[in-house]
């Protein structure tokens, strides 16, 4: 789904993330690779599903072609995610996709594993990172940009309901200067916020974004 946003074209994806064809930014948010082991460490059985996450990627940009991806926020779940596997296959992806050139906006979630992430090809950036009149950031911490800000971290879900049938979705939430990401990763819940007067919600299925009506 196509939204014009400040004059600038994005393309809103069903795989959670978007596309800014202008700048050939590929820009994804709350991966969270690793959360399934801390899960299955404590006990917890859930199915392992970063390599699927690191494919998903890898086909967006086979069918995108960015120049740059952007990736806003919590790529690894905490410093106890890293196992050999994950760091084989993690290595892996990035060697095989060596001409994008990565950017990761670091926030709470890669507190620890700088360290491990300084052995990738990607660049590690402090802070937000500004581009024309877009700010992109993390989103954890209260937007004061004088830009229009592409954020994450919210991990914004929104319940359909028809009686006793309830589908829960992911959405895109667009405000008058921000526009907040779902959560890429699928391991990694979500937050059903209140959409405000001046906020559209464009909800995501497995194949398509749509915007959804107020009413529902």
């Amino acid at each position: 789904m196509i939204l014009k946003l400040k004059d600038q074209d994005f393309d809103l994806l069903p795989e959670r993330a978007f596309y800014w064809p202008q700048e050939k930014i590929l820009g994804l948010s709350d991966i969270h690779p690793g959360k399934a082991f801390t899960l299955q460490q404590s006990g917890i059985p859930v199915p392992s599903s970063d390599t699927e996450e690191l494919l998903k990627i890898a086909q967006l940009i086979s069918d995108y072609q960015p120049t740059w991806v952007f990736i806003l926020g919590d790529f690894i779940h905490n410093k106890n995610s890293w196992n050999q596997q994950l760091f084989n296959e993690v290595s892996a992806f990035f060697g095989e996709l060596k001409d994008i050139e990565w950017n990761l906006i670091i926030r709470n979630h890669e507190r620890g594993s700088i360290d491990f992430l300084k052995l990738l090809p990607i660049n590690i950036i402090e802070g937000d990172f500004k581009i024309g009149s877009f700010t992109l950031s993390h989103g954890h911490l209260k937007n004061t940009s004088a830009t229009f800000t592409i954020q994450g971290h919210v991990h914004p879900v929104t319940t359909i309901r028809d009686g006793s049938t309830k589908l829960r979705l992911p959405y895109f939430v667009v405000s008058s200067d921000t526009m907040t990401i779902p959560s890429f990763g699928d391991l990694t819940g979500g937050f059903e916020m209140i959409p405000q007067e001046n906020e559209k919600i464009f909800a995501v299925t497995s194949d398509s974004v749509f915007e959804m009506p107020r009413f529902i």
